[in-house]
């Protein structure tokens, strides 16, 4: 058989060699339609072929464009050239290869193939293909780029056409392969068929090794496939969110602030740990989208983006037991296996040893002098947290802030090496015990935890202790009792009455007055920040009554004495240590924080001093840079509304977007709903279009249509978004948005009812609503 030349026929060539079922076909190619077809010994040429390949007249074809160009790999040409179907005979067969060759250089042939920087050659080529009158018909995505975890197939019953034009609509059924079930199931008179077509097209992806979309039809219970072509548009990755662990820190909703200076924490100090190993600067550039995007923000929630900390993984050895390790710590259910170990043939494994075994000895030297280094860091830590709150008690202006926030950033998170590589070696030292111990009578993780909860020398419960002690100390003062219970203002009274003890208290504060209930919270109210809440605290030891001591187990003394388990406990000691440090320096840039909320409320920037937590970074830092003037109060306000909402919702601790709205996308009150193809939030002016006059200036706009089809493919570059009232998202017009990267969404109840050209429409394409801000 000879090579194939045309994009149609190529698919359907693949779909056979891997097994599918194709209706036959014949492909033809001639330098023009007009000169071939008009001389006398052409056209029976082509008969005869077609009669002896496809059995036509007998039976009836589809005659369908078939150019080198289309069904590619960049531009699926979707919908732009005709097909004719159900050719019965010489006339028809002729006029249809006419109509198609006709289309080959229609205007909006001509403008796709421009805008995709190709060229239609003046040759003609045709596929033809045996047509079969179906009882179903249907467009299907192996991967639906709106939701990659989904299989998206349409049907329609009868012939396909009016479903890909986007004439009609069909009925939409989704398959979840992660969790292997239906969530738009098929009726259940055709569910068997439908479970075969959607094992076909897991096989077809496997085998091709990227998503397809492939046009079908099922006749009594036979699937056939009709056309396949590389889905254009990009898959997004499937971003997987957990917070199984960090909720611990940063439970519920957490504000601007906080979120965008936790990220930038994270960032700064893990970029900082890879110097500390000595990666190539190269390498740590490679690496900066993965750290600055250690964490997520989602309604309001912070959360781990787990497939960037896998990433970061990879640069250790042995990232399959660093993974499962790492997994554990973070108290992840599920495991992740969209990230893959890295594997080398001989060759390239003989390269990357040098560096391999490099890194494996850096961090062993980092591990044996991490006391050391750790004490360093500490005494280091502690003359800077001193001078901090020296400097503090001067009234300091928007420059000096500025300059502490500077040194906070010079003198903390740009050393912060120790207390990660800490955690990595506790990460590891876990892992490794759980291993060693996998066979023992108890589980080698409770083994762990029980003697982690016998007697620890960490300085997480230097605060427990102070309140106990003082609680015995003050248990008989009547007065101080009577006080208390009065729910008046305690800290003032304590400084006259008890001066001594007020003294210890100002003390303790200073040095842990930053640990609390969200202490890693920016928007948390602190000891430091209000000694006052002190007292209900120690009220709470004064009613607890004597600590009940703690049995020995000694069942347990043969682990407990391990060299292994010893490094692991001293590890563990010095990680609460150095975490203590971390909740002493995001106390510290509270106080920066605080301060210039005082300052922009001074100055009618904001509201209040506390809306300052509504700001992100980079704001409060071009305030401070006096970076030009913005209206600070309306951006307060909005994300005060937007929070308040994110409040209400309940959300899971693990996350996989982009995911399928919850919502359905029926018409909700004041709101219209759309189902979102592709974009993110905008606004613009609308203009309603229905094709019943010239077409309007569409420049910059936000074009509101009942449907489409592939004519309008010229009017959409120059729209901002398009909103189809009716639509499928498998449909040529759909197909064609997402490839041209336009904000799009389909399937909105009453939109040309409601909406009108003039009318500024604020799209949110996380939810799916439209409103109408304002009619000009």
């Amino acid at each position: 058989m000879d090579a194939l030349k045309g994009g149609k026929a190529k698919g359907l060539q693949k779909l056979r060699e891997l097994g599918m079922p194709v209706p036959d076909f014949y492909e033809w190619n001639t330098a023009s339609v007009i000169s071939k077809l008009s001389g006398p010994e052409e056209p029976e040429l082509l008969l005869a072929i077609l009669k002896e390949k496809l059995n036509f007249p007998d039976q009836a074809l589809i005659v369908r464009s078939n150019l080198a160009i289309e069904d590619g790999d960049s531009a699926s040409f979707a919908g732009i050239f005709d097909s004719v179907l159900s050719v019965q005979n010489r006339d028809e067969l002729f006029t249809a290869m006419a109509q198609v060759s006709q289309s080959y250089r229609s205007e909006r042939a001509l403008f796709y193939a421009q805008e995709h920087g190709l060229h239609i050659s003046d040759a003609d080529s045709f596929l033809f293909q045996q047509f079969i009158e179906t009882d179903y018909s249907g467009v299907a995505l192996s991967t639906f780029p709106e939701f990659p975890d989904e299989i998206a197939i349409h049907l329609i019953e009868g012939r396909g056409d009016a479903l890909v034009q986007g004439a009609a609509e069909g009925i939409e059924l989704n398959y979840c392969r992660r969790r292997r079930e239906w969530i738009h199931p098929p009726p259940v008179s055709i569910l068997s068929i439908c479970d075969q077509l959607r094992d076909f097209i897991v096989h077809i992806e496997k085998q091709t090794g990227s998503p397809q979309d492939l046009e079908f039809g099922i006749r009594n219970g036979q699937i056939w496939f009709f056309q396949m072509r590389p889905i254009t548009q990009s898959i997004p990755e499937r971003i997987v969110l957990d917070n199984s662990n960090i909720q611990e820190s940063y439970a519920g909703i957490s504000l601007p602030l906080t979120f965008s200076f936790a990220k930038r924490a994270y960032a700064a100090v893990y970029t900082e740990t890879m110097r500390a190993m000595r990666l190539p600067e190269k390498r740590i550039l490679e690496y900066a989208p993965v750290v600055n995007e250690l964490l997520y923000s989602y309604k309001g929630r912070i959360y781990y983006h787990i497939h960037n900390w896998y990433r970061g993984l990879l640069l250790l050895p042995s990232f399959s037991k660093n993974k499962a390790d790492m997994e554990a710590m973070m108290g992840l259910d599920e495991p992740i296996d969209f990230i893959k170990d890295q594997s080398f043939g001989p060759i390239e494994l003989f390269r990357r040893m040098p560096v391999l075994l490099l890194t494996y000895l850096r961090l062993w030297i980092k591990f044996r002098s991490l006391d050391e280094a750790a004490e360093r860091f500490r005494a280091h830590f502690a003359a800077h947290f001193l001078e901090f709150y020296e400097r503090e008690a001067e009234n300091q202006d928007k420059q000096t802030l500025l300059r502490s926030f500077e040194a906070l950033e010079r003198n903390f998170l740009r050393k912060w090496s120790v207390p990660i590589l800490n955690d990595f070696y506790v990460m590891m030292l876990n892992g490794q015990l759980n291993r060693k111990w996998a066979g023992e009578k108890l589980p080698a993780k409770e083994i762990i935890n029980r003697l982690l909860s016998r007697d620890m020398q960490i300085e997480s419960m230097a605060p427990n202790q102070f309140y106990e002690q003082l609680a015995e100390q003050l248990q008989s003062d009547e007065r101080f009792i009577q006080r208390l219970r009065s729910g008046e203002r305690m800290h003032e009274w304590m400084e006259e009455n008890r001066p001594e003890n007020f003294q210890q208290i100002r003390s303790f504060i200073h040095q842990y007055g930053d640990r609390t209930v969200g202490e890693l919270k920016m928007e948390t109210e602190t000891l430091r920040l209000n000694p006052e809440l002190f007292y209900p605290l120690l009220a709470n030891y004064l009613m607890a009554g004597p600590k009940r001591k703690k049995a020995e187990e000694s069942d347990l003394n043969q682990y407990a004495h391990q060299k292994l388990f010893q490094k692991l406990k001293r590890a563990i000691e010095r990680r609460e240590a150095l975490r203590m440090d971390r909740t002493r320096l995001f106390g510290m840039y509270r106080s920066i924080f605080c301060r210039t909320g005082n300052w922009m409320a001074r100055e009618k920037r904001l509201r209040e001093p506390s809306d300052i937590f509504y700001l992100n970074m980079d704001e409060i830092i071009d305030y401070l840079n006096d970076a030009g003037e913005r209206n600070y109060v309306d951006l307060v306000n909005a994300r005060k509304s937007l929070y308040a909402n994110y409040a209400k919702l309940e959300v899971p601790g693990r996350v996989i977007l982009p995911h399928r709205l919850q919502t359905s996308f029926a018409q909700m009150e004041g709101d219209l709903i759309g189902q979102v193809v592709l974009g993110e939030s905008l606004q613009g002016e609308a203009v309603v279009y229905r094709m019943n006059g010239p077409v309007p200036d569409l420049r910059g706009k936000i074009l509101c249509a009942p449907r489409t089809d592939p004519g309008w493919v010229p009017l959409f570059p120059a729209c901002k978004a398009v909103l189809i009232e009716k639509g499928s998202s498998l449909s040529h017009s759909v197909i064609v948005l997402r490839e041209m990267g336009i904000p799009c969404m389909i399937n909105i109840p009453g939109l040309t009812q409601r909406i009108e050209s003039g009318m500024i429409l604020h799209l949110d394409f996380e939810s799916g609503k439209i409103k109408a801000v304002k009619n000009e």
